[in-house]
């Protein structure tokens, strides 16, 4: 039993540690997205990526546990459970690690123009949304004179986006024609 209390006692460290690190150092990182773009648009679409989402659920579910494991660990006598509870908690805190690495990985991504741009590329996004995202980089890069590179990258996507909507839209009248 005293294994697994230091056990317990290191991921209730780690659990916090990440509280304390992470969430101030997410939220300044996505204010800096608003800042960086201009726009509320870019920072909403981290806020809904699944990793952004599961790291929050992990973080609830880990603060849920910190209150509620070391009770029922003190409260029962039967070790196999204390074994379980502890083994779930330390599981949960290493995805948390892991998630919150890749999510720090994603946010320097969209702090990069030309990261993000790519990123969107290769998303699995609709169409619209893509137009819509490499819009809100153009605007961006618009304003910034030394990144003629992305300026003019962003600028020919958006006119294979449009040239592909206006395909659609001839197949679609042709397709109604007949």
């Amino acid at each position: 039993m005293f294994k697994d209390s230091k056990t317990l006692e290191l991921t209730i460290s780690m659990v916090t540690a990440l509280l304390g690190l992470s969430y101030p150092l997410f939220i300044d990182l996505i204010n800096k997205i608003n800042e960086k773009y201009n726009s509320r648009r870019i920072s909403e679409k981290f806020k809904n990526e699944i990793l952004y989402k599961l790291f929050n659920i992990l973080m609830i579910a880990c603060i849920v546990e910190l209150f509620t494991f070391p009770a029922i660990i003190l409260y029962t006598g039967n070790p196999i459970l204390n074994i379980y509870l502890i083994t779930f908690h330390s599981i949960c805190v290493f995805i948390l690690c892991m998630c919150m690495i890749c999510l720090y990985k994603r946010i320097l991504t969209y702090l990069d123009p030309t990261s993000l741009l790519n990123f969107i590329r290769n998303s699995d996004e609709s169409p619209r949304e893509q137009f819509e995202d490499i819009m809100e980089i153009l605007q961006s890069a618009s304003s910034d004179t030394t990144n003629s590179e992305l300026y003019n990258s962003c600028e020919s996507d958006l006119i294979e986006h449009i040239m592909h909507f206006q395909q659609q839209e001839l197949k679609t009248r042709k397709d109604y024609e007949k």
